[in-house]
């Protein structure tokens, strides 16, 4: 199926608006297969998406699938773009963002910067974009991980 869309950018500020986006599968459901946010000039190339083994798997499995690319907000941040597309992660928990990580041994984590509590690192990990080691790494304060891409972090008790 071909489609046209249009999305509204300025030339100042094409390289720092941030969008929020969704794939889905054209056969499958009304849930999202995968929540992400990148800078508009990577929107289609669905890279947070294609670091997803499950999305990995099925790219390799229907090399000639059609998805379905909808963005659903822009921001004027990553920081603003990531809270928003942390909370649907969150809230949604689409398969290919969840896909692929060990949960167990869970410890809650709680984001100090917005209130966002989760499951375990792993989770927190995810809804923030960021390597399941680089924010263990964060939670013992080790020097170099003060911060996850502008967000503080604490395990809870």
């Amino acid at each position: 199926m071909e489609m046209e869309f249009c999305i509204k950018i300025s030339p100042s500020n094409c390289w720092r608006t941030w969008f929020v986006y969704q794939l889905f599968d054209t056969g499958q459901s009304q849930q999202p297969l995968f929540v992400g946010w990148c800078e508009a000039r990577d929107l289609l190339t669905m890279g947070h998406a294609r670091q997803s083994s499950a999305c990995a798997k099925f790219m390799k499995a229907n090399p000639d699938a059609d998805l379905i690319l909808v963005a659903i907000s822009r921001h004027p941040t990553k920081e603003e773009a990531a809270r928003a597309g942390g909370r649907l992660v969150h809230q949604l928990r689409p398969e290919w963002n969840m896909s692929g990580y060990i949960m167990s041994r869970k410890k809650r984590v709680v984001c100090l910067d917005n209130g966002l509590e989760f499951n375990s690192v792993t989770e927190a990990a995810l809804w923030c974009q960021c390597a399941v080691p680089s924010m263990s790494a964060h939670l013992s304060r080790k020097p170099g991980y003060l911060t996850m891409h502008g967000f503080t972090f604490e395990r809870v008790e």
